[in-house]
């Protein structure tokens, strides 16, 4: 059954209808650069012929920062095995660590905390005030930087830092950081594991 939640799940095979291109059979994954994406073939008959070894036919990208899918299903391991489809492609592991399988990517964009504060054309990108592991301690100023949303749990939101920033000490571009938001700043702020600790989190 097609599906039209824009919550799009990650690591499986799904067939989705996108302008242009109904049917389209394509494993999702996240690119670090392009955020969540999807490699596949146009049809099930594009499939064939790529499996075949037609170089023509090579697999195509489509990236899903915006819904743009009209409908998507996920792929039954029956059909999985008609269509000759390893578990898990061989390209994948040029693109680093991905969420667990099967996660739901997205569900971020209408969290009420967070429902405004997205970058127009990256509706996974949002600015976050970010600091030294060492707060308390650290002589370097905290710095507004762009992060890719990439999870949740609850209020407590995980990303990727976009930008190399300036002075700060012990983070780089590509990092990893916790962020909530906090009533009274403008902008979400970085959180540690020490602070979620601290908070009983």
């Amino acid at each position: 059954m097609y599906q039209n939640d824009e919550c799009i799940p990650v690591g499986v095979w799904l067939r989705m209808d996108l302008p242009g291109f109904p049917g389209f059979i394509s494993f999702t994954y996240v690119d670090p650069a392009a955020g969540l994406s999807a490699k596949g073939w146009e049809s099930e008959e594009e499939l064939v012929l790529y499996n075949s070894g037609r170089p023509r036919h090579l697999l195509a990208t489509v990236r899903l920062g915006e819904p743009v899918a009209q409908g998507w299903q996920i792929l039954s391991e029956e059909e999985i095995k008609q269509l000759n489809l390893p578990e898990t492609p061989s390209w994948l592991e040029s693109y680093g660590p991905q969420p667990a399988r099967g996660t739901r990517w997205g569900g971020w964009r209408q969290h009420p905390k967070l429902r405004g504060r997205f970058h127009p054309d990256y509706p996974d990108d949002i600015e976050v005030i970010v600091y030294d592991d060492d707060l308390e301690t650290s002589t370097n100023m905290p710095e507004r930087i762009w992060v890719r949303v990439t999870g949740m749990v609850g209020d407590i939101f995980q990303g990727v830092l976009l930008n190399q920033p300036y002075n700060l000490k012990t983070l780089n571009e590509g990092d990893e950081v916790l962020f909530s938001v906090v009533d009274g700043i403008d902008y979400p702020i970085r959180i540690t594991e020490d602070h979620l600790r601290e908070r009983g989190n």
